[in-house]
């Protein structure tokens, strides 16, 4: 419904609720005061009727033989007089007897005019006794309006009592047929004034509605023009009230206002290094491109516009588009979507999208708004520093190693000097306000001081070198310590000191704590001379340098003399094939088999000792990239196989549900454990046994997945004092395994250190002659589209 009527109707529902209450008081004053001006004439009336029978007309009334036929007619026609000059209907009166009957007693002919059933015969019964409850029971006038076959009227009761106690009343009634006829005329005067009256506000109403809705029509179809998209819109001068020449110049100011930020907004988000798009909800169709999104896609806005994903992509990455976009718009949430790879003029590049579903106030979905970041080089650059981490952190677990070995040699030689040389006790003293307030024997031993005195009241930095090691002057070291030590509470450091009797400066190492004594707080500072260690130190790194250079010239030597012994292995190998091939006798065909079969033997104890090396020296990587497990899986099985059938053994594989398809991580170095592990398996077990194996997720963790695989015979099995020793280097379960089963006991160590090198943990539960069960863990990323 439109403003202008709406106007009209609340105009006209005021106009209709002020006549009706005008119409009502109206007639209500107007009926009060006719039925009012009725009740005094009716009660006169009833006076009238009484005094023409006389006060004590009821004392001699005893039965219907009371009165005689002339004298009631006499009564009859006095009433019939009154009732005519006084417009009256009836005027009557009743006796209450003992018996509670009510009669009448007098009356007036009733409109038939016969003498013979008039209205009240003398004595008849009342038909209607209850009539008179009201007067009967309050004793008092009774005015009533009744209803009846001859119209509607109105009555009064004046109760009286004769001398016998009995309670009769007289009555007189009017017809109110008058009244009726007065208040349709009046009636039929108000209609007329208020048709008038309607007419003149109808014609004022749609004149100020039309004054009130011109302009607002105006600033409705501008807000329709920016809600179009084209702002800027302004409306011309109106004319009205003051109040809606300010609304319109306001919304001008508005509507520029939206102009500007609009194109502000726009400037900033063309500006952005970001792809920003803007789909419509029903169709998912792009609506909006920004400029960063044509050089992501390679496309121009007008290409793209007016596009939904199935046109722009292959299917699968559609898919997954959709799904996303809906997923927006179920979820009220912002969705993100990592590493999406996009073809693009540029290569393929992977792009960080996240999306959010844009709502009008009821949450009905109208827009998606779309922010994607090109990530291809971040991710380049974080599996380089992932690379490059884990590098470091093998180099200083080694140096640590090396280290902490060396230190613990130094503390050996330490305690074997200590019993021969007190002297070399540490020196210990007391810091406050700066200065040394107190110090133990081997502190002047230490710094060359006779007394304690020489070394109180001093600061620390008077027994050391002006400088310490990189130009630092020692006396801003000494202050930076000693805060460093009251905010952590402790600190260890080395430091050059020297003696004040000498002046030789010596190294040593500083540890500065709190220490309390009764209620004052000192920093005491425990200080080990390290001349030594420095000295034993020094030759330890030269040691280990040499080691290292050692260890790579034997990887060195290593790698080039597998290279060296595979070229002619090899050749053995493709020609032991192809002799294998030919037309042979069994004892020919004998000997060459074992030759291929000793040769392949002899190849994976060259690749084990090679891998060995590489682990060894640090060399031993994982490369990451793309595969598909059950493809893996499957070539992995058809090899061994070969190993199966030649001692009648049962393989089989067994992956959860649940377990993804495509993964990435080192695929070849996750074969190589369970082709180690299974071919042990199948080695161990005797013909017609079973192996199985087992894969599973044993954590999910969104973006990686922690697999367990399980690699189960029921062969020889292993005894629990072996059962740790076995992934040790060179080692098996005793050496008749060595000499009956063949292996250089390097698999399980190599698969150990592969196992670690990609996030997890192995692990065996075997029993002896019961078989053995190896069970493996190693971390994979999911392939996200």
């Amino acid at each position: 419904m439109s403003l202008q009527s709406r106007l009209g109707v609340v105009i006209w529902g005021i106009v209709l609720l002020i006549s009706a209450l005008f119409s009502y008081l109206f007639f209500d004053t107007q009926n009060q005061e006719y039925i009012e001006g009725i009740d005094k004439k009716l009660l006169t009336g009833a006076v009238m009727a009484r005094a023409i029978v006389g006060a004590d007309y009821h004392d001699h009334i005893r039965d219907k033989n009371s009165i005689t036929e002339d004298a009631y007619l006499q009564i009859l026609n006095s009433y019939s007089k009154i009732c005519v000059e006084c417009d009256f209907q009836y005027l009557w009166s009743n006796l209450f007897l003992e018996d509670g009957t009510i009669v009448f007693t007098t009356g007036t002919p009733t409109r038939r005019g016969a003498t013979k059933g008039n209205h009240a015969n003398f004595f008849d019964i009342h038909s209607d006794p209850k009539a008179f409850d009201q007067v009967k029971n309050s004793g008092e006038i009774s005015f009533t309006t009744f209803h009846n076959e001859w119209g509607s009227g109105r009555m009064v009761l004046v109760p009286f009592q004769d001398s016998l106690g009995r309670m009769y009343v007289f009555g007189a009634s009017m017809s109110l047929k008058d009244l009726d006829d007065q208040l349709q005329a009046s009636a039929m005067k108000i209609l007329t004034i208020f048709l008038l009256i309607s007419i003149a506000i109808t014609f004022l109403a749609y004149r100020l509605a039309k004054a009130i809705t011109r302009p607002i029509k105006a600033i409705s179809k501008m807000t329709e023009t920016i809600a179009s998209g084209k702002y800027g819109a302004t409306i011309d001068d109106v004319s009205g009230c003051s109040e809606l020449k300010l609304l319109t110049k306001n919304i001008n100011i508005m509507s520029n206002a939206i102009f500007t930020r609009n194109n502000e907004l726009q400037t900033i988000v063309e500006s952005l290094p970001l792809m920003v798009f803007l789909k419509d909800a029903k169709a998912l169709r792009y609506i909006y491109l920004n400029h960063s999104g044509e050089k992501y896609l390679g496309m121009s806005r007008e290409e793209v516009i007016g596009k939904n994903n199935y046109d722009l992509f292959e299917k699968d990455q559609a898919d997954l588009f959709t799904q996303k976009d809906r997923e927006a718009f179920s979820s009220h949430q912002l969705v993100t979507v990592s590493e999406e790879p996009v073809n693009t003029p540029h290569g393929k590049r992977l792009l960080q999208t996240r999306k959010v579903a844009i709502t009008d106030v009821d949450g009905k979905p109208l827009y998606l708004l779309g922010l994607s970041l090109d990530i291809t080089e971040q991710k380049k650059a974080e599996l380089e520093l992932r690379r490059n981490r884990r590098q470091i952190e093998k180099l200083v677990k080694e140096r640590t190693t090396a280290f902490l070995s060396a230190e613990k040699q130094l503390d050996e030689s330490l305690q074997k000097y200590r019993v021969l040389f007190e002297s070399t006790a540490d020196a210990v003293m007391l810091h406050e306000n700066g200065v040394i307030v107190d110090c133990n024997k081997a502190a002047l031993k230490m710094f060359g001081c006779k007394t304690s005195e020489d070394l109180k009241n001093r600061n620390p930095s008077a027994f050391s070198p002006p400088f310490q090691e990189g130009g630092i002057p020692s006396a801003d070291l000494v202050a930076n310590y000693t805060q460093r030590a009251t905010e952590q509470g402790n600190v260890l450091f080395e430091w050059n000191a020297r003696r004040l009797d000498d002046g030789k400066e010596f190294p040593c190492e500083v540890l500065l704590s709190f220490a309390q004594f009764k209620d004052r707080m000192f920093i005491q500072s425990v200080v080990r001379d390290i001349t030594v260690r420095k000295k034993i130190k020094n030759e330890l790194i030269r040691a280990k340098e040499a080691a290292d250079a050692a260890s790579q010239a034997k990887s060195e030597f290593l790698a080039n003399m597998s290279h060296e012994i595979r070229t002619p292995m090899n050749g053995i190998l493709g020609m032991t094939y192809l002799a294998l091939q030919t037309d042979l006798n069994d004892k020919q065909r004998n000997y060459i088999f074992k030759a291929n079969k000793s040769a392949e033997n002899l190849l994976a104890i060259l690749n084990d000792i090679l891998d060995y090396s590489r682990m060894k020296s640090g060399k031993l990587e994982i490369q990451s990239s793309r595969f598909l497990l059950h493809q893996m899986l499957d070539s992995l099985v058809n090899i061994e196989n070969l190993k199966t059938e030649e001692n009648n053994i049962n393989l089989t594989v067994e992956v959860d549900s649940g377990v993804p398809e495509k993964l990435t991580g080192d695929s070849l170095r996750l074969r190589q454990v369970l082709t180690n592990l299974i071919t042990n398996a199948i080695k161990f077990s005797d013909p017609g046994g079973k192996v199985s194996l087992h894969v599973s997720i044993q954590e999910d963790r969104g973006k990686e997945v922690l697999l367990h695989f399980v690699v189960q015979d029921r062969g020889i099995g292993i005894s629990p004092d072996q059962q740790e020793a076995i992934f040790h280097s060179f080692s098996q379960t005793d050496g008749s395994s060595t000499r009956r089963y063949g292996g250089t006991g390097l698999g399980l160590s190599i698969s150990k250190k592969i196992v670690q090198l990609m996030h997890g943990n192995i692990w065996v539960k075997s029993e002896l002659g019961v078989g053995s069960t190896f069970h493996f863990t190693v971390l994979l990323g999911k392939v996200v589209a």
